[in-house]
């Protein structure tokens, strides 16, 4: 028969897979169980600033989270400036998630070449953004408008009559000419080409 701590989880663990924001009225000894916060994050990523310490870095919790919302970044102001973390957490994100990564980490990642580069190569469109310097490095749009060629609209002015660059954003997808400089799209020799 069930011990009543066993009853009690199960009928927390109910709770929390319906509503995950019931996490915030945990005691702090249940926000240390991995099973509960997990279920707790899945139905609701705010639940994960409720995790005790101790879990803000479990990557089965912080991909259940990523998995299920665009906002979760928001919820973890620790990994908003850990590089490191981030790029360990993105190589098991999938791309729509990558995308919004950038949007909610500080500044100074948003100009950090490792962590960008990293998410352009899931998600070419997050190059949006990437700070401005990194908008101008070539390597860096050229690994954002391989994976999605509209990201040309988001590169530095100077990088849109590259020729390279806009040539394989319009392999990646023709829509992407749009973006390019005047002298490229009037120039004969490249419009041949990129068609």
């Amino acid at each position: 028969e069930m011990h009543e701590h066993d009853k009690i989880h199960s009928m927390v663990l109910a709770l929390v897979q319906q509503n995950g924001d019931v996490a915030r009225l945990l005691p702090q000894q249940a926000r240390t169980d991995r099973a509960l916060m997990l279920a707790a994050v899945r139905s609701n990523a705010a639940a994960l600033q409720h995790l005790a310490p101790a879990l803000q870095t479990d990557t089965a919790i912080l991909q259940a989270a990523a998995q299920n919302s665009t906002t979760w970044l928001q919820f973890l102001p620790k990994l908003q400036s850990d590089s490191a973390a981030l790029q360990e957490l993105l190589k098991s994100l999938p791309s729509w998630s990558a995308k919004h990564v950038l949007e909610h980490v500080s500044e100074e990642l948003q100009d950090d070449r490792e962590l960008v580069l990293a998410v352009v190569r899931k998600c070419g469109m997050a190059l949006r953004h990437a700070s401005e310097r990194l908008r101008a490095d070539p390597e860096v749009v050229r690994a954002a408008v391989s994976e999605d060629g509209r990201a040309l609209q988001f590169a530095g002015e100077f990088l849109l009559s590259d020729r390279r660059i806009v040539l394989t954003a319009v392999k990646s997808n023709p829509a992407a000419l749009r973006y390019a400089a005047l002298a490229l799209t009037c120039n004969r020799d490249f419009m041949m080409s990129a068609v």
